[in-house]
């Protein structure tokens, strides 16, 4: 008899578990199911897109209402009184729209699928997909420069995080946004809306600020745009709390000690300038580099993360352990990290770059430093170097002086295209379209060079790294189009392109790349970054030169 009882238990037990684990999925599946709908309807439906609606409003009341929703029966139908919610009378159809020449790569309606057996609810999604009257208040790209912006997202008042229906607002929000009205979604190598199996559960369970920010972190990681970047302080003052007291940088592959802070701390645990690090925490530094930001700092590829490199050495925890390789010999040791540490004694790796604008590294080979230069020193480093044999413009930078069109008037026989850019299609969500600026009219932005038959005739050498990014690469893209121009480095950050600002429904504000880019033969640039000619990928570590500049003037000498 007890036997009997305790099958029993194990039975009802069971039954109980199994229920719970159907409900949670019944649930998950509810809030997609809602939130597509939802996100759908807010970019558009005529009166929804032309805010005459509070849909964050509507998203916090409904949400209360699907999530516990037992049947796709019952939840059709809830989703039928929202379709009726809304005056469906400005809704203007055109099955025979013509969407050939526009891009449609981020078009993506195969979740309609789902509603297959309801004919009304999937007869009302294919009429607002068809509608051809959507406005612009929630995006609009309406200004002379085409670059969509995001004014009337903005905070919804009271929200609080530790409400489950503000934190799935937020994902919706941007999720929506991404899905709609990202030119560059489908660079996303996942399913973008299977991804949402993914991060409903993680926002259902961020009960804290600051697993709440975690989550929307994740996010953002998830677009892979370098633009992206979003560290709020509810994070970096709990993963990067502790720091060591050097300075650290990849040269080539190589993890190397490049300064130190405060002299004393260092020679505590015996580092030293030059020290290369092979190992922190067991595992080698590029991977662990990757894995430790790559699920924090949004990247367009993993390349770009370099540029973080300093935080590899932050943590939560007081103390790292490192690998060191010094000359021929590799040693484990534990380091201790610092919340605070006074910088003293500080001492770096001597510079082997030029650190002037502009110079002559060789008789018959000018350098060109992009970073500050301006139009007056660009005018006098031209003349200075019409008749050299190489010229090299060094892009491992951000430049703050200088414009395409003034560097490329030297450079180019004839003014020409030097890039080709996707923009969002003015009120139709997901489709996009090769465009030029409406700013051509004054002067095309993406055409560059002037008819000059005095342009530079040797050879032009780029030097581009992960510093390399958005503005820089703009106009690298540009000095690339110049007719005798070979690329040395590494891979860029792979966002070139201008960026919108977008608001959560908290008030934290995050930038994506808003446009497409590529090359005028339509290789795209976004994520990839700038062709290169001449990696720079080398193990051996040599810090007596820049490999950058000796493979440029090899390139020019014909070695």
């Amino acid at each position: 008899m007890k036997k009997h009882i305790l099958v029993l238990i194990f039975i009802l037990s069971s039954l109980h578990s199994f229920g719970q684990v159907k409900s949670e999925a019944q649930k998950i599946s509810n809030i997609k199911q809602f939130g597509l709908v939802w996100g759908f309807m807010k970019y558009h439906h005529p009166e929804i897109s032309d805010g005459k609606y509070n849909w964050n409003q509507t998203f916090i009341d409904y949400y209360e209402i699907i999530k516990n929703v037992e049947t796709q029966d019952e939840f059709n139908e809830i989703t039928l009184k929202l379709f009726n919610s809304v005056d469906n009378s400005k809704i203007q159809l055109n099955s025979e729209i013509q969407i050939v020449k526009y891009f449609d790569k981020n078009v993506d309606f195969e979740w309609f699928n789902q509603f297959r057996n309801y004919p009304k609810t999937l007869s009302y999604l294919n009429n607002l997909k068809n509608n051809l009257n959507i406005s612009d208040y929630y995006v609009s790209n309406k200004s002379i420069s085409k670059i969509p912006t995001f004014e009337n997202e903005k905070k919804y008042e009271n929200f609080d995080e530790k409400i489950e229906s503000h934190r799935l607002l937020s994902l919706f929000s941007f999720y929506n946004m991404i899905h709609y009205q990202y030119v560059n979604k489908y660079l996303i190598e996942d399913n973008y809306i299977d991804n949402l199996n993914v991060f409903i559960p993680i926002f259902l369970n961020s009960n804290s600020i600051f697993d709440y920010e975690l989550s929307k972190s994740k996010l953002i990681v998830s677009i892979f745009d370098s633009h992206a970047f979003y560290l709020p302080k509810e994070l970096s003052d709990v993963l990067f709390k502790y720091k060591a007291p050097i300075g650290i940088k990849f040269i080539g592959n190589q993890l190397v000690v490049s300064s130190i802070y405060n002299q004393e701390l260092a020679e505590i645990d015996g580092i030293k300038l030059g020290d290369i690090i092979t190992k922190i925490e067991g595992i080698d530094s590029k991977t662990y580099f990757e894995e430790k930001l790559g699920g924090i700092i949004s990247h367009s590829n993993n390349n770009f993360l370099k540029k973080w490199t300093m935080w590899g050495l932050f943590n939560e925890e007081d103390r790292l352990n490192i690998n060191i390789k010094r000359f021929d010999s590799v040693f484990e040791k534990e380091i201790k990290l610092y919340n605070k540490y006074e910088k003293n004694g500080f001492t770096s790796l001597r510079s082997v770059t030029p650190q002037s604008k502009y110079s002559l590294i060789q008789d018959d080979i000018g350098y060109i430093n992009l970073e500050n230069i301006n139009k007056k020193d660009l005018r006098k480093a031209y003349k200075d170097f019409e008749n050299t044999q190489g010229l090299i413009f060094d892009l491992r930078n951000y430049p703050k002086n200088i414009s395409v069109d003034e560097v490329t008037k030297f450079l180019y026989p004839t003014r020409r295209a030097f890039i080709k850019v996707l923009f969002p299609s003015i009120n139709k969500p997901s489709y996009s379209e090769y465009s030029s600026s409406r700013l051509k009219l004054i002067m095309d932005p993406f055409k560059a060079g002037k008819n000059n038959d005095k342009y530079y005739r040797g050879k032009v050498i780029l030097l581009v790294n992960h510093f390399t990014q958005s503005q820089a690469e703009y106009l690298g893209v540009s000095i690339q189009a110049s007719p005798n121009c070979i690329t040395v480095g590494e891979q860029t950050a792979g966002s070139p392109m201008n960026i919108a600002n977008f608001t959560f429904p908290d008030g934290t504000k995050v930038s994506i790349t808003s446009l497409g880019s590529f090359y005028p033969n339509g290789e795209s640039i976004q994520r990839k970054g700038l062709k290169i000619d001449h990696y720079i990928n080398d193990d051996l570590l040599d810090l007596t030169q820049d490999p950058y500049l000796k493979k440029a003037i090899e390139v020019i000498k014909g070695n």
